[in-house]
This record gives structure tokens, sequence and C-alpha cells, in this order.
């Protein structure tokens, strides 16, 4: 069974390369982040088209970010579950979401 997989903050992939470690074979749906070497260094190391990285998520289409992920996440056949958390403690409220196939 291949995992589909979508990330946020993806940085240069260390949820994809503990992926590996563990042999489970995946599919990159999308990533994000917004540093241009972090990216060089993500499609340096895996199989993601340009269609399917973004690098603004705070800006991605207009303010249409949340529906995006909620569709890429959906689309990866998984129950999405959702809660906005007050995270005072690190500088504001954080977004956890979690996917369950």
């Amino acid at each position: 069974m291949k995992l589909n997989i979508g990330t946020v903050f993806s940085g240069i992939g260390a949820f994809e390369q503990a992926l590996e470690k563990m042999n489970l074979a995946y599919n990159v749906v999308f990533a994000c982040d917004n540093d241009k070497y972090v990216k060089q260094s993500y499609f340096a190391n895996y199989d993601i088209s340009e269609e399917n990285w973004y690098n603004d998520i705070i800006q991605l289409n207009k303010g249409e970010t949340w529906k995006i992920i909620l569709e890429k996440f959906k689309s990866t056949n998984y129950n999405i579950k959702f809660q906005l958390l007050n995270a005072k403690d690190y500088g504001g409220s954080r977004l956890v979401f979690l996917g369950i196939f």
C-alpha cells in the first residue's frame, strides 16, 4: 500500500525522510514552504511537480488556502478532522488536523 501525503511547512522533508527510513511507500500529493533553498532541496530529494508545490501557504490562492488544503487532503481518501487550538504560549493560534484513512 502506498500512502498519499501532503505537508505544510514542509522544510526539507523530515516527515518524508521518516517514511523512507521505515520503508513505507508514499506519494507526495502536495508540499509547501516559503524558503527558496528549502524548495530546491525538497525537489532534489522527493518526487513532486511544480503544480503540487506551494510557496506561501498564508496567501495561497487569494485566501482560499484552507479550502485547497482540505480538498488536497480529501483527494487522498482520508476522513479529515480539524480544530483551531489556542497556542498562546507559542505565539498565537495553531491549526491541527488529522487525516484517517
